[in-house]
């Protein structure tokens, strides 16, 4: 661990020293959709800071959904893009543009999309990007955060994450609820409430913004969606400011947005500073058969490694190496996930269900669509290690066994060899024990993950 300490502490520095100088900020429009909707546009601030790609967070302005701009969050933008972290301002159509949740939501899309198509030309970093929101831009920005693949992180500001649960007189009232959300009952107000939306693996970290004096939509709605994403292991904190009302994103009072803008820049910088550690794999590594997140190897590798790194969880359920067999890993939508995610390291583990003695082909078939893998993971990421799959439990896989030991495990040797990459030993003897497996005998109790985490850190 030695060496990754400090390759990290140098990398961390360097991110240090970038926030001592503030850029000059270039600020440029652009529309993103044009269509049945109407014309919506977008601003990019960007600091000129040099070639190198930027972090970048994605701003959605509130106004109770019936007013406000992309100006509304300007000054933050341009607070951020100075210290290096770039800005996107969206509009969406409001209440009397004919603006409803749904069609809102597939216009953030629509952005993000057009942002995509454009981190090139804005040197912009796909692999480090979130979303900011204030009051009724933070619902959205919320909800949008919980279902962009590849979103790092939320900044929020006095939102409403669970719109089951407002009292009378709190934001939206019921006229809004039925406008923009088109809420019929109390179903179509739990689709539009993030805490309900929170993924199972790969939470982006939260932050919550609010003051104690809001009496538009009560502090307590950033609590309790900070402990439901928690609680499903998301990183997640609220701050409370003292006396502080609705407009906690306050363009107006200067100590105030001194301090809110300060907090939100780094925490961000926290984030897109981490270490990123990628768990490519199969159900074992998703953790199939566990009761809890915190049960799964990749998530005791998180505790073991702490903040400075985010491990993030690909693995597949049915994920094989061997083209056209089960689940091609290389095909599927995780694995694409991946690649956006950039990840400083990949452990690769793959090889148990490709070892199925009635789906095992031949050993130059299983070498090729390895070897095709592994040179697309490195052209992912500089650090590859691959790992030798677990063994499993019980007589009735001595077979497959047999394939893992004599087969799989020979040729991931032989191709780490050939690449140059390091080989992470999971075939442990002494985990061939029920008391590591759950009753299938192929995926590991908590016990067993603990063993598999603590080989991956060593390795590391």
């Amino acid at each position: 661990m030695k060496g990754w300490w400090i390759f990290f502490l140098c990398s961390f520095s360097l991110f240090l020293a970038a926030e001592e100088t503030v850029y000059p900020v270039s600020t440029r429009r652009y529309t993103y959709y044009s269509g049945t909707w109407g014309v919506f546009d977008l601003e990019v601030d960007l600091p000129r800071n040099g070639q190198e790609q930027k972090p970048y967070m994605i701003y959605i302005h509130g106004g109770g959904w019936q007013h406000g701009d992309r100006d509304v969050f300007k000054n933050h933008s341009i607070y951020m893009a100075e210290r290096g972290i770039a800005g996107i301002r969206i509009s969406y159509p409001l209440i009397n543009q004919g603006g409803t949740f749904r069609r809102v939501m597939q216009l953030i899309e629509e952005s993000v999309s057009f942002i995509h198509k454009h981190e090139g030309e804005w040197k912009l970093d796909s692999s480090r990007f979130g979303f900011c929101g204030a009051s009724a831009g933070a619902h959205l920005a919320a909800m949008a955060a919980m279902k962009t693949g590849g979103c790092r992180l939320l900044v929020d500001m006095a939102g409403a994450y669970n719109l089951l649960d407002t009292k009378e007189g709190d934001f939206p009232a019921p006229a809004i609820k039925e406008k923009f959300i088109q809420a019929v009952d109390s179903s179509d107000l739990r689709r539009a409430s993030a805490l309900f939306h929170i993924p199972d693996r790969n939470i982006p970290a939260c932050l919550f913004m609010h003051g104690t004096k809001d009496k538009v939509i009560d502090y307590r709605q950033s609590l309790n969606f900070e402990a439901a994403l928690k609680k499903k292991g998301g990183l997640a904190e609220t701050i409370l400011y003292e006396h502080v009302d609705h407009g906690v994103n306050s363009r107006t009072n200067k100590e105030l947005f001194e301090k809110v803008s300060n907090d939100m820049y780094l925490f961000c910088q926290s984030v897109f500073s981490r270490k990123r550690i990628a768990c490519a794999g199969n159900s074992i590594t998703y953790g199939y058969l566990t009761s809890s997140f915190e049960e799964t190897y990749p998530y005791k590798l998180q505790k073991l490694l702490g903040k400075e790194f985010e491990v993030r969880n690909f693995g597949v359920p049915g994920a094989a190496v061997q083209f056209d067999k089960f689940t091609t890993y290389s095909k599927t939508k995780v694995y694409a996930e991946m690649k956006l995610f950039k990840p400083d390291v990949i452990i690769l583990k793959l090889g148990t269900n490709d070892s199925r003695p009635d789906e095992w082909t031949n050993e130059d078939f299983f070498y090729a669509d390895y070897l095709r893998l592994v040179r697309k993971m490195k052209n992912i990421s500089d650090r590859v290690y691959l790992c030798y799959p677990i063994p499993p439990f019980g007589s009735r896989w001595k077979q497959r066994d047999v394939i893992l030991r004599t087969k799989v495990m020979k040729i991931i040797k032989r191709v780490a060899k050939e690449e140059k990459l390091p080989v992470i030993d999971l075939y442990h003897t002494d985990m061939a024990d029920s008391m590591y497996y759950f009753p299938d005998g192929i995926h590991p109790t908590s016990k067993g993950y603990t063993i598999m985490a603590n080989s991956v850190y060593n390795n590391l």
